[in-house]
């Protein structure tokens, strides 16, 4: 199609020149190959036309795809996640899940401290990270080791992952 749009393009300023070069003068050939040019154009803009509606629609065909994948990547990250929460739940109430091949294990609890209500000037510097923010890993070690106490507004929470092997 590009070839024809090209040899199109290059036949009608062929004929073009030719009519300057005879003082605007359309003989019979000239008048033919015009013709000939006028059909060819004709047809080449309704290939074209009809290209670009072509890649139009399949682009609005490839959106709705992806926003159809979206979705239901964002429905099975849902149901996953609801999936852990269930078995996390049953599995602190005492239920096990072993099959022949893989078993599903709930982690020790890990503790982690909430300092989102922390005032800066409650907190002694050296648990701060340059970037002003509470180093939590540092002012829980030294918690758990009895070097601090816990400041006011901070919380100990524990928490479980769930791996599946």
């Amino acid at each position: 199609m590009i070839n024809n749009l090209i040899k199109a393009s290059e036949e009608w300023i062929q004929i073009m020149t030719k009519i300057e070069e005879n003082d605007g003068v359309l003989t019979p050939e000239l008048e033919q190959r015009f013709d000939q040019a006028v059909v060819e154009m004709s047809t080449v803009s309704d290939q074209l036309a009809n290209t670009i509606d072509y890649i139009d629609t399949a682009i609005e065909v490839v959106k709705k795809k992806k926003d159809r994948y979206q979705l239901k990547q964002k429905q099975l990250e849902n149901f996953k996640s609801r999936m852990r929460e269930v078995t996390k739940n049953a599995m602190l109430n005492g239920i096990t899940f072993e099959g022949e091949d893989r078993k599903v294990i709930l982690t020790n609890p890990k503790k982690k401290i909430n300092v989102d209500d922390v005032l800066p000037k409650d907190v002694p510097q050296k648990y701060w990270k340059v970037s002003t923010s509470i180093n939590k890993t540092l002012l829980k070690n030294d918690i758990e080791n009895g070097l601090i106490d816990l400041p006011e507004g901070a919380k100990v929470q524990e928490e479980r992952t769930l791996q599946v092997r």
